[in-house]
């Protein structure tokens, strides 16, 4: 993932939770970094959501605020507060009024320091980037569908040949 500015050090526990980390990690899904790269299709979501018990509609916020965390200048409080307000995707972001969302910003927060330039270097930053989450469903009747596969070992070694260290 090009521009990601969160480093694989970025505990999973703060933007989803010590229970659902927990979760993640017996998936092979240590980071952030990791998380978006899983979750960003809806084959992903399905198959983690499957071996989790997070509902993919769960897994899908995270990996908006994810896609939000990869804009310069965004970390996951600020991604949260993003959400919060109503900018939920990258696309949202790209297609806010600046004054308007620092101000929904700061209603949200009053110890929210971002004023309408910091929100517009965030709007312009996100211009730069592809969004890295597909939220179409998978097509009716495919093997993503959930509970579609009979095969729970093949949703779970596709899952670790995506992680850094491979198969085991």
């Amino acid at each position: 993932m090009d521009g990601m500015p969160f480093s694989n050090s970025t505990p999973l526990a703060a933007l989803t939770g010590r229970e659902n980390a927990r979760r993640l990690h017996g998936a092979w899904v240590l980071d952030l970094d990791w998380l978006l790269r899983i979750v960003r299709t809806p084959e992903g979501r399905t198959q983690l959501a499957i071996h989790t018990r997070i509902p993919e509609a769960q897994l899908l916020d995270w990996a908006h605020g994810a896609d939000l965390c990869r804009v310069a200048g965004i970390d996951m409080p600020t991604a949260a507060l993003l959400q919060q307000v109503g900018v939920r995707t990258l696309r949202d972001l790209v297609a806010a009024d600046a004054h308007g969302l620092g101000a929904a910003l700061r209603n949200l927060s009053p110890q929210c320091h971002s004023g309408s330039r910091r929100v517009a270097a965030w709007i312009r930053s996100a211009r730069t980037l592809q969004p890295a989450v597909n939220d179409e469903a998978p097509p009716p009747g495919s093997a993503w569908e959930a509970g579609a596969s009979s095969r729970p070992v093949e949703r779970i070694e596709v899952l670790r040949s995506a992680s850094p260290w491979g198969k085991e």
